[in-house]
């Protein structure tokens, strides 16, 4: 299929990828989830719309809650690496999952905050990030017990007479009285962050097998991951409609020996769920404040290359 140019109004937002996120600093927490609804969720994304041509199978129980704080991101698109760079900040509730039949594991976002319109608007409209706008309220990065709030433009029951306004959705707090890390807070390498990530997926969870665990190892050791997503985009004349619809992948890879460590202190966490953001319902994390263990904290460059269709929809 021949595709038309883009028509490049100077108002437009998005970016061109690929591109490269320099002096980013994630914090990620693991938190506990329901497979069942974690499965559900992917088949209604991905498996549902391709009539199964594309699957995800979740792998556990566990979802990864990330903290991104990127200093700087630039295109490597030959005009709009001319076009200056940005910084982003981004909390996102990840899911683990894997090509269903194989051992190709994907990174699935599936509720993603942030906060300026060009990431969103790059993320939704180029690849597909579920993105929207979020608000923010961290203690600063030399802070050694940092805590962590995002809110979220939501409206707690449907009805008529409901209106939207900026609520809390996720907060991170340390728990300072708390034990340290068994083993230290330094992780060595990417290795050791492998290791740390397997050890939290078979925490209370029996059954995950072990060519699905190695493959999480390998794929983590390595640095590199390959992220999934469905970009839709709804019909004018029936908006129930879409008039475009693909599944997207895109590979990201960590650039040099990123420092890897754990928190100090061990840490809780606050989730919380509105009729448009229906995250106990949809992927069964407990409301109200639960103890999380330790985050680990990552300093490290990336890069996110262009994505691919993997499906689409006919037209």
């Amino acid at each position: 299929m021949t595709l038309p140019n883009l028509v490049q109004r100077p108002e437009r937002l998005t970016a061109f990828p690929p591109f490269v996120q320099s002096g980013c600093v994630l914090h990620n927490f693991c938190v506990d989830g329901d497979q069942t609804l974690i499965q559900g969720a992917l088949d209604a994304t991905f498996k549902t719309p391709s009539n199964g041509a594309v699957s995800y199978t979740a792998i556990g129980s566990k979802l990864f809650l990330s903290v991104a704080e990127i200093a700087r991101i630039t295109s490597l698109d030959p005009g709009d690496s001319r076009r200056g760079w940005m910084q982003e900040i981004d909390v996102t509730v990840w899911v683990m999952a894997c090509v269903t039949g194989t051992l190709d594991l994907r990174w699935i976002p599936l509720w993603l905050f942030v906060d300026s319109a060009p990431a969103m608007a790059t993320g939704r409209e180029v690849y597909g990030f579920p993105k929207q706008i979020g608000r923010f309220d961290f203690s600063p990065q030399d802070d050694p017990a940092r805590r962590f709030s995002t809110q979220a433009f939501a409206i707690a029951t449907y009805s008529p007479e409901s209106h939207a306004a900026w609520a809390p959705i996720i907060e991170f707090e340390p728990i300072v009285a708390g034990p340290p890390p068994p083993g230290g807070t330094v992780l060595q390498d990417l290795e050791a962050l492998a290791a740390h990530a397997v050890a939290r997926l078979r925490e209370g969870v029996t059954g995950i097998e072990s060519g699905l665990l190695n493959a999480v190892s390998r794929t983590l050791a390595g640095g590199g991951g390959v992220l999934g997503f469905l970009k839709q985009f709804p019909d004018a004349e029936d908006p129930r409609l879409a008039c475009y619809q693909a599944i997207v992948e895109a590979d990201c890879q960590v650039i040099g020996a990123p420092n890897v460590t754990l928190t100090p202190q061990p840490y809780r966490a606050n989730i919380h769920s509105y009729a448009s953001h229906p995250l106990a319902a949809q992927l069964g994390i407990a409301e109200g404040w639960q103890e999380i263990g330790h985050a680990v904290v990552v300093h490290f460059d990336f890069s996110i290359g262009l994505g691919r269709n993997v499906w689409m929809a006919a037209t």
